[in-house]
């Protein structure tokens, strides 16, 4: 099967400054994390975790969480 991935933009915080801005990242979803996102009648997740770069896991928490696009090409 042939990984999809996705463009996640979620809000990034510096506490030093009390700013925000939003950042975009290139990530693969794994079924639990699409799950909780598009599934109504379970309890809130705290955090999703999304994969990046080699395996990686990236952590985010949802409250930080802006949108999921998938990426076509």
């Amino acid at each position: 099967m042939r990984e999809e991935y996705y463009c996640l933009t979620y809000w990034s915080w510096n506490n030093e400054k009390s700013t925000s801005k939003l950042c975009e990242k290139l990530v693969l979803v794994p079924a639990s994390t699409m799950m909780a996102l598009t599934t109504t009648d379970i309890k809130p997740a705290l955090a999703l975790r999304f994969i990046i770069r080699d395996g990686e896991d990236f952590i985010l928490k949802t409250d930080d969480f802006f949108s999921l696009e998938r990426v076509y090409g």
